[in-house]
């Protein structure tokens, strides 16, 4: 596969922080509260979630921010393993 040569320009640089804060808002909004809240129910500690789709899958950094919100939306004494 070849790799085209890619120029930052400032409109790129944008659209990447865009991006990002779209991603941000997904993790926060859709996933997160979602998962913390059947957590929360069920009670059990430590918890493992498994998230399957190519959002979390190629996402560079998606594993890490649903991970980080989780464990913010979450009572300390409750563990989560993704």
């Amino acid at each position: 596969m070849v790799r085209a040569q890619v120029r930052y320009t400032e409109n790129n640089l944008l659209f990447e922080r865009v991006i990002l804060n779209i991603s941000l808002l997904c993790v926060r909004l859709c996933v997160c509260v979602a998962v913390s809240v059947v957590i929360q129910r069920v009670g059990v500690s430590p918890v493992t979630v498994a998230v399957d789709g190519s959002l979390y899958r190629f996402h560079p950094h998606f594993k890490r921010l649903m991970s980080t919100k989780i464990s913010q939306l979450l009572p300390a004494n409750i563990q989560v393993y993704s």
